[in-house]
């Protein structure tokens, strides 16, 4: 009899157990991983908290646990990369979600146009005034630009030559860069400010600047910090006015982007 009682208990064990069992192999449910994003960073800054907002939602278990694993980024390395979230639910379930990083420069890069123009757009509000004639304008940007930053061929900053709206971007938020940053924040803030203007460049040196048209005579305006020479300012200087400072005839420019400001005083 005490066998058979044993038996009996021993089955119903199995039984709760296989019950048990079943009850999870019939949730097939993954979890859901959400508040994921693409990452946008730039070199040498603190790496980012890579599970911030991030969670996972299973349908049975609640919120569990999320893991990352960015093994694949080299976060010294200009690049695109992917870094991949993974998650459990309690039956065994698996969540998989992969996601882009973008360090420094690439076409993910979060900056846009919009954005650098609401940038400028605060900064002229701070330093211009109704009435300025365009001379002072233009002066008035000259002197926010000189009077805030300095020198630094950066990483992030050779990268982004070439690139108007990512080194303009560079130049008002972190106030460093070369001389095609500062070209880059002279062409947005005097456009936004519609002040007529066009790029010049020197090939030997390499070299970036701006032409202004102020009172219908195209001016140099140069905002590049000169290193060795304290005393240079090239604002809205004739070309007689500039030729101390470089080859007179050495910077070219298109003289088609002169028409596009035609009629424009």
């Amino acid at each position: 009899m005490r066998r058979r009682i044993f038996a009996l208990l021993l089955a119903g064990v199995m039984l709760a157990g296989c019950g048990t069992h079943e009850q999870k192999t019939d949730d097939r449910v993954s979890p859901e991983i959400l508040g994921t994003h693409p990452v946008y960073f730039t070199r040498g800054r603190p790496i980012p908290d890579l599970l911030e907002e991030v969670s996972a939602i299973d349908d049975i278990d609640g919120e569990v646990p999320v893991e990352v694993d960015d093994s694949a980024v080299d976060w010294d390395e200009l690049g695109e990369y992917s870094i991949v979230y993974k998650a459990w639910d309690e039956a065994g379930n698996y969540a998989q979600k992969t996601v882009k990083v973008y360090i420094d420069g690439y076409s993910g890069d979060p900056v846009t146009i919009e954005t650098v123009e609401a940038l400028v757009d605060d900064v002229l509000a701070d330093i211009l005034t109704d009435g300025m004639s365009d001379r002072e304008k233009a002066e008035r940007i000259y002197d926010w630009i000189t009077g805030r930053s300095h020198y630094s061929p950066q990483p992030e900053v050779i990268d982004s030559m070439g690139n108007l709206i990512q080194s303009a971007y560079i130049g008002l938020t972190e106030g460093v860069g070369n001389c095609y940053t500062f070209y880059a924040m002279s062409e947005v803030l005097l456009t936004r400010a519609g002040i007529p203007n066009i790029p010049a460049t020197l090939e030997e040196p390499e070299h970036y600047w701006s032409l202004v048209r102020i009172d219908g005579e195209w001016l140099h305006f140069d905002v590049t910090p000169a290193i060795s020479n304290p005393d240079f300012r090239l604002c809205l200087a004739t070309d007689e006015e500039a030729e101390p400072f470089g080859p007179r005839y050495g910077w070219t420019y298109n003289p088609e982007d002169m028409k596009k400001w035609e009629g424009i005083d």
